[in-house]
């Protein structure tokens, strides 16, 4: 495993550095030696919001974080093996998520922002959540809550 940025020099003749201003990795092309792909669902008061297409793809740089489409499907393309977190994509996003933010919400009185994970409830900062491969995430902002929705990956992923 290696840092977004000590992964320069992996490829002699790739260069990689920063996404925007995050910490987040990229390259001119898709990174293959590390590949993973994580489901993400979100609701706002009870309404499915799609995960916008093209999420750190840009003219010169695809992150190691990324969206190709509105699938929800996430894809980690890194050159190394890398623990990847929710907060990155946000990152990339340039949107904000914590305990009390998600996206333009902000928590008053008895609303929340809850995240699942693989259908269980997750106690710690939704930011904090890790990508593996196959997961499942589901973030709430509400009342209302409802029973995450489950997920199963397309053929090929």
């Amino acid at each position: 495993m290696c840092a977004a940025t000590a992964c320069l020099g992996v490829r002699e003749k790739e260069a990689f550095r920063p996404f925007g201003d995050t910490s987040i990795g990229c390259a001119s092309r898709e990174q293959t030696a590390y590949h993973i792909h994580t489901h993400l669902a979100l609701l706002i008061e009870g309404q499915q919001m799609p995960v916008p297409a093209n999420l750190g793809i840009v003219k010169d740089c695809i992150a190691f974080v990324h969206t190709h489409n509105e699938s929800g499907i996430i894809h980690v393309e890194a050159p190394a093996e890398q623990r990847y977190l929710l907060g990155d994509l946000f990152a990339v996003w340039g949107q904000p998520l914590s305990a009390e933010r998600l996206l333009d919400r902000v928590t008053t009185g008895d609303q929340q922002v809850i995240a699942y994970v693989d259908g269980e409830r997750f106690s710690g900062p939704p930011e904090s959540i890790p990508f593996e491969d196959k997961r499942a995430i589901v973030l709430m902002f509400g009342p209302p809550f409802a029973t995450p929705p489950p997920y199963t990956f397309p053929k090929g992923f």
